[in-house]
């Protein structure tokens, strides 16, 4: 009997292992393959969000981009104490009306801007150091254009207007001066030959009285 046991054993367990290894391919193969409900939710998920009201305008835009953003965190602050300080600082060199300091200006502002994307790379690895909630610096770099080199920009371009209006009334200064010069130019050429034709006459008439002078001797 124990023999037949044994055999009897021997002839299940290659059954049974059969049976659990075919289970388990099949379970492979059902994870492996695409699952269609799968692609039906993706599908009506890409509709949904395709769907969604998205804004349209510019002033939606502006108005998604303001509410998107904490105007009470120290970044925020900072960004906006430090574009007035640049805004003060640009009236300040236009009024000095020195060449030298506003290019030297203008040069630092386009650098800075020009760091733009640099700095944005090392905000989104660094943020959580900066003591704001979110992660403003994105990928397009959208938030550091807004917030730092269009303000930037700006105060350039208003620097290089002033100067390009300096530049202009300096160069019609030096004009009006030139064609004054000409003009008196002109003038003392008229007046010379006047002068000679009168010096001419008076001598003429020195002449005359001479002769007559000399005939009532």
């Amino acid at each position: 009997l124990a023999v037949i046991d044994d055999a009897s054993s021997q002839q299940q367990s290659p059954k049974e292992s059969w049976s659990e290894m075919n289970l388990d391919d099949v379970e492979e193969d059902f994870l492996s393959e695409t699952n269609p409900l799968q692609d039906i939710t993706d599908n009506v998920l890409s509709d949904i969000m395709k769907n969604q009201v998205r804004p349209e305008s510019f002033w939606e835009h502006v108005q998604a981009f303001t509410s998107a953003i904490d105007w009470t965190e120290p970044l925020i602050v900072g960004l906006l104490g430090f574009h007035i300080f640049v805004f003060g600082s640009t009236v300040w060199v236009i009024r000095c009306k020195n060449s030298i300091i506003q290019l030297i200006f203008m040069s630092t502002l386009t650098i800075v801007c020009r760091c733009g994307s640099r700095i944005n790379a090392y905000g989104s690895q660094h943020w959580e150091e900066w003591g704001i909630t979110q992660n403003y610096f994105d990928a397009q770099g959208f938030f550091i254009a807004v917030m730092l080199c269009v303000p930037l920009l700006l105060n350039s371009l208003l620097l290089l207007v002033c100067m390009l209006r300096e530049a202009a009334y300096l160069l019609f200064q030096v004009t009006s001066m030139k064609m004054k010069h000409k003009a008196k130019q002109l003038t003392k050429q008229q007046k010379q030959p006047s002068s000679s034709s009168s010096s001419t006459h008076k001598t003429k008439k020195s002449a005359s009285k001479s002769k007559t002078r000399g005939k009532q001797d």
